[in-house]
């Protein structure tokens, strides 16, 4: 984000992560000194979204429908962080929203151009294709830490054929693992 912020000459981005339809604590965060504004009020400019979103001037459109409580603490952040335009776009995973990232301009309403759009587009696909790419390291790396398990529960029941010596090896090895005391 703070790559994007800076070749975008933006005052803030945020990506912000999604499970589900629930945002996560997962944020980042760039904001352009002096531009400062409490990151809980950035964080509550995010909504979960489908498609891209252009604001060039907040005060004149807000897109998000009815009036609701929710739209209206929204809006109220985006008043509270002087927030002058907006260009928001998904992050997907396999045609799920994993994130958000928002794009943003202080006090000035911005109209964002072709080549912003294309960039924060661009980066939303490279910032999926990551995570992507951690989520199966990730899952990959528990599946060998749960194989190494499965090998010493294994050699332990191999090693003996008193059953109590079996057992309290198991049991060593499953508290080892799940690090837990007995």
């Amino acid at each position: 984000v703070d790559t994007l912020g800076q070749i975008l000459e933006a005052d803030f981005c945020i990506l912000k992560g999604f499970e589900g339809e629930e945002l996560t604590n997962q944020c980042l965060i760039f904001q352009k000194s002096p531009h400062k504004v409490d990151s809980a009020v950035l964080e509550a400019t995010i909504w979960p979204l489908d498609t891209l979103t252009l604001i060039p001037d907040v005060r004149m459109a807000f897109p998000w429908g009815e009036a609701t409580s929710e739209h209206q603490q929204r809006y109220y952040a985006y008043q509270q962080a002087e927030i002058g335009g907006a260009l928001v776009t998904p992050v997907r995973l396999n045609q799920e929203i994993i994130a958000v990232l928002s794009v943003y301009s202080h006090k000035i309403p911005h109209q964002w151009t072709k080549y912003e759009v294309q960039l924060a587009v661009m980066v939303a696909h490279q910032v999926g294709s990551v995570l992507a790419q951690r989520r199966a390291y990730d899952e990959v790396r528990a599946l060998a830490l749960r194989e190494s398990l499965i090998n010493k529960i294994t050699t332990a029941i191999r090693s003996s054929l008193n059953p109590q010596v079996i057992f309290k090896e198991i049991t060593h090895q499953l508290g080892k693992e799940l690090e837990v005391d007995g």
